[in-house]
């Protein structure tokens, strides 16, 4: 057993933010705008005191009572397309943090048979891009995105942990008031993709009548083995559910 002594800890934080945007419009339906920032976050309690087990990481954390106040500098240009069926638009962004705060894993050290991880500070660089499309078309909508972001540890030239990996989505819904002799019909399909894994959703659903509805869905259909960076059961290697049938019948009373 870990035996833990709290002593009184008293820290004082004094900051500011402030931030610029500029704004342009191209035409009826283009838009441009861009904005810098400059903002502060001082450290949360679990950053500066923890020293336990995270129950739901299943994780040992521990704190650090000297660490400072994060300083962030962000730039960001959006770019934005809007029409009557369509649109896209395009955010890129580069922020610089000063006094970065994250947890990394203290490798080959467990205590009580749990991993154990530091919150710690550095000097990071996170940029990237998010890209969105959306079209309408009738009865038909359909949405895609893209989203990539590189985060580095600046002072040990190496990426951030828990950091996701660039991310493709995309949907696909189709909705009727009736179809057939269906009513209220909606098909849906859903795709992820990265470099590690895809993941395929269907779903379906109608009323026969204004009383009985009926549903069918399909998650994971290609039964993908994954671990989401961020899943609180990474550490013990647990997966995502595998594919996964069902088929539900309402009756509204």
């Amino acid at each position: 057993m870990r035996k833990v002594q709290w002593g009184e800890l008293e820290r004082g934080f004094h900051y500011g933010a402030s931030s610029l945007g500029l704004n342009y419009r191209i035409g009826l339906k283009g838009e441009v705008s861009a904005i810098g920032s400059l903002s502060n976050r001082a450290p949360s309690i679990a950053e500066l005191s923890a020293d336990g087990l995270h129950h739901g990481a299943y994780r040992y954390e521990v704190g650090d009572a000297d660490l400072d106040a994060e300083t962030a500098m962000n730039l960001e240009l959006n770019l934005r397309r809007t029409g009557k069926s369509a649109s896209v638009d395009l955010n890129v962004y580069r922020n610089e943090v000063s006094n970065f705060i994250h947890y990394r894993a203290e490798e080959g050290v467990l205590i009580d048979g749990y991993q154990k991880y530091n919150y710690v500070a550095t000097n990071a660089l996170i940029q990237g891009f998010e890209f969105g499309l959306r079209c309408n078309v009738k009865k038909l909508k359909a949405n895609a995105s893209l989203a990539y972001v590189d985060a580095q540890d600046m002072i040990l030239n190496q990426s951030l942990p828990f950091i996701p990996p660039i991310t493709f989505r995309s949907s696909l819904l189709y909705e009727a008031d009736e179809l057939w002799k269906a009513k209220d019909f909606f098909s849906s399909v859903s795709y992820m993709q990265t470099p590690a894994f895809n993941v395929l959703s269907i779903s379906l659903g109608f009323a026969i009548n204004e009383s009985v509805n009926v549903q069918f869905s399909g998650n994971n259909l290609l039964n993908e083995e994954y671990v989401p960076v961020m899943s609180l059961l990474r550490e013990l290697d647990i997966p995502q559910q595998g594919r996964d049938l069902s088929a539900r019948i309402t009756y509204n009373f």
